[in-house]
């Protein structure tokens, strides 16, 4: 039976970038008369107390008017003044705008969260703080994914509620979803499944290089293609991680502090133990040790591995299957069905997901979570997650095949790197039971060294 608990309302959380939404942005001169949605008010009102954060204070003024949102507005945070140009993106918990500093000139991305009660704005200045402690916790690592750290923070009391605005560093680029649907990620030099690699390769090795220092700290909940952004530059990738509006304490989360917060992020990264959560409560989750473990430590390590391996599998897709030896060919099968797996997969979680969105757009949120409990949804996933390992591994077989001379497959170049990258996705893609070990971010940043594959993981377009 499906949990009453209202805590997991929070699932709704930043999924603010899908085609399927219809939010409007919302004005300043308009009250919310409503709860926040996606419960991040009550989550805040649990943890503001237990220092999960430090290092950041906001400035707080009064005022019955506020500057509205829009182009070549200019709105102050703490002592510096910004002018609006435009909109980066929008949802259920405010804006996100490209903005300059008129004194120094200096681009930063400028985040409104709006607020109709004091729970809410202590969510945001939560938000302000974990941004603040990226910049302690990675000093100055190039080999690291950009992240976007705090610049200042403020929060006004209007007439009709609370307006906190995060001045933040800009991480230019594209949201990696929209890049690959783009077609932006492509190379006419090499094979489409050697660029993916080079592609997947390069994108675990910064990610994994950011989140070996922001793990110790913080876990993200919502690592997904929409939130992982991707910029091509002088022929070279750079990638970024967005969004800790959902972030926690590492450290309190691994000790129980997930019972007081429900599933969140983007459905279709989900790991087996959120769904559970998400459709039969915490008490099903607690009976499930090897679950509640799962959840307790590796929901961003497994959601970046989707993201990943959506990223192999797209880029990769669409190459002419020519081999030139036998082992090209198996190879080339072994990739070809683990797209196949892939398509298979993205279809059940996309479906699964809209009927959440669905649900919670026509008020039916204990309906939906009844009706997944009564479908055994976790366990569908898991059936998925097993197929897409064993896929991975089939794969991971074939490229130890490949010839291993300096030039490797001359379709495919050098297997390490290709091998690197299948290893690295059976390290993060779960099954929900205890296959992994200790294994980390800090493995998967192993695999793809240099030393380790042979070449620069480093992809051009």
């Amino acid at each position: 039976m499906a949990s009453d608990d209202s805590s997991d309302d929070e699932y709704w959380g930043s999924y603010t970038r899908t085609p399927q939404e219809n939010f409007s942005i919302p004005s300043l001169g308009q009250a919310r008369s409503e709860p926040w949605p996606g419960g991040r008010e009550s989550e805040a009102a649990q943890l503001v107390g237990k220092e999960f954060f430090g290092g950041c204070s906001l400035s707080t003024t009064c005022s019955q008017d506020a500057t509205e949102m829009e182009t070549d507005a200019t709105v102050s945070v703490d002592s510096q003044t910004f002018k609006l140009h435009n909109l980066l993106g929008f949802g259920s918990f405010g804006s996100v705008w490209m903005a300059s500093c008129t004194a120094s000139g200096r681009i930063i991305a400028l985040k409104e969260v709006q607020s109709s009660s004091n729970e809410g704005m202590e969510a945001a200045m939560l938000e302000a703080k974990r941004l603040r402690a990226l910049r302690e916790l990675i000093q100055d690592d190039r080999a690291c994914a950009a992240l976007p750290y705090l610049v200042c923070a403020g929060t006004v009391l209007t007439s009709t509620g609370y307006r906190t605005l995060l001045a933040m560093e800009h991480i230019p680029g594209a949201p990696l979803q929209q890049a690959l649907e783009a077609g932006q990620l492509c190379a006419h030099k090499l094979h489409p499944m050697a660029q993916a690699f080079r592609v997947a390769a390069t994108m675990l090795g910064q990610i994994s290089a950011a989140m070996c220092h922001v793990s110790s700290r913080f876990f993200h909940r919502d690592v997904n293609s929409h939130n992982i952004l991707v910029q091509v530059m002088t022929g070279q990738l750079s990638f970024g991680l967005i969004d800790f509006g959902l972030a926690v304490d590492s450290e309190i989360w691994r000790a129980g502090g997930w019972r007081m917060a429900g599933a969140a992020g983007d459905g279709r990264y989900w790991t087996i133990s959120s769904w559970l959560l998400f459709s039969r409560g915490t008490d099903a989750l607690s009976a499930d040790q090897d679950l509640q473990s799962e959840y307790a430590n590796f929901i961003d390590l497994h959601s970046a591995g989707l993201s990943v391996l959506q990223t192999l599998a797209v880029l990769s897709k669409d190459g002419p299957l020519v081999p030139t030896c036998k082992e090209e060919e198996a190879a080339f099968l072994t990739m070809e069905h683990l797209g196949e797996v892939w398509k298979q997969y993205w279809c059940h979680a996309s479906a699964c997901w809209q009927q959440v969105l669905d649900a919670f757009n026509s008020d039916a949120r204990n309906e939906i979570k009844v009706k997944l409990a009564e479908e055994m949804v976790h366990d569908t996933f898991a059936a998925y997650f097993v197929r897409l390992r064993v896929a991975l591994e089939q794969a991971l077989a074939s490229f130890r095949c490949l010839p291993d001379t300096s030039g490797g497959s001359r379709v495919l170049g050098g297997p390490k790197l290709a091998c690197g990258v299948l290893e690295a996705l059976l390290i993060m893609i779960s099954t929900g039971r205890p296959w992994r070990g200790q294994a980390g971010w800090k493995e998967v940043g192993q695999l793809l060294s240099e030393e380790k594959t042979g070449i620069a993981s480093d992809a051009s377009v």
